[in-house]
């Protein structure tokens, strides 16, 4: 949930940045070329991330891969707000590597875990939570991009996420998230016949 809202952020945030920080480097008649070129490029990179999926989790347990990800997005966009300039337009690229991963991971990490019957059910509630987590607080970062400036929220949402990152991985609580790592689906008594 928190990495779909991170996620989500950059992606909604990309535009306000590129145009804050590198906009007016470029010919006016151009920069509307370039940033459909970006974002082209941006989507082609996430979707050769996604085939890593496969490789990664035969390689890495899911404990190890799901902090990694958050952690190397808040990273990023403490470092965009440290660049305000093309180098941190070109951290966007950094982004497309959990954005690839993201979604292919989690759907990996429940069919592994839970029953044929219920697994549409619990992927929707994972998509339905990330999506009311991230309604619920965008507007409160809305608001501070438009009295701080756009890198300056991505130096805050980084730090926040790093936090809340480092929160979840601590060893109490990351092991009771984590806990039925590499064990078998559960599976209704009804179902084994």
């Amino acid at each position: 949930i928190l990495l779909f809202g991170l996620l989500r952020f950059a992606f909604h945030t990309y535009q306000p940045y590129f145009d804050e920080t590198v906009y007016d480097d470029l010919t006016p008649r151009f920069a509307w070329l370039s940033l459909g070129v970006l974002f082209a490029a941006l989507n082609l990179v996430a979707a050769s991330c996604s085939r890593l999926v496969p490789h990664l989790t035969r390689r890495l347990r899911y404990r190890v891969i799901f902090p990694f990800l958050p952690s190397a997005l808040c990273i990023s966009f403490l470092l965009m707000a440290a660049l305000p300039s093309w180098a941190g337009v070109l951290l966007f690229f950094a982004h497309q590597v959990p954005f690839g991963l993201h979604w292919a991971l989690v759907q990996s990490y429940v069919n592994d875990r839970v029953t044929t019957t219920a697994r549409a059910t619990a992927l929707s509630i994972l998509s339905l939570l990330g999506r009311v987590s991230f309604a619920l607080w965008i507007p409160f970062a809305g608001s501070y991009e438009e009295t701080h400036g756009t890198p300056s929220t991505y130096a805050l949402i980084g730090f926040v996420g790093l936090t809340l990152t480092v929160i979840w991985c601590t060893p109490r609580l990351g092991a009771r998230l984590m806990s039925h790592d590499q064990q078998p689906p559960v599976v209704p008594p009804e179902y084994n016949e």
